[in-house]
């Protein structure tokens, strides 16, 4: 059952990624499928096991900056992959910002239509 949630989970990211670069095309550019296959992973892993502890260590600047702090740290892990994954490319700061919002947003949408509509609930435990 753990492996069929953590299928789900990355074919809906994958989706999400590929889909918001197709949309964002001139801005955010994959060189090849294994590239966007290769920033889904390190994005899932990122975000699973890395991102909590920042985001823990970095209360205090949330506070201060009214929530738009892991916006930022959003953007910063988008560059890091740019800069770790050959074949990505982000041409600014705004539309790392803008991709990591609709990333968001649209694996949220799938979330939200598997489970209402299909039936799946990829997030279940």
């Amino acid at each position: 059952m753990r492996q069929i949630k953590i299928i789900n989970q990355g074919l809906m990211f994958f989706i999400s990624v590929v889909g918001v670069a197709i949309f964002m095309h001139p801005n955010i550019f994959f060189d090849s499928i294994i590239a966007a296959l290769m920033v889904t992973v390190l994005l899932s892993a990122i975000n699973a096991f890395i991102k909590p502890g920042l985001q823990t260590m970095a209360m205090p600047l949330n506070f201060l900056t009214l929530g738009f702090f892991p916006i930022l740290l959003n953007v910063g892990i988008i560059y890091l992959l740019e800069e770790l994954v050959p074949g990505f490319i982000v041409s600014n700061f705004f539309w790392g910002i803008i991709f990591s919002l609709l990333v968001s947003f649209v694996y949220s949408l799938l979330h939200w239509f598997f489970e209402n509509f299909i039936g799946i609930d990829a997030l279940k435990k």
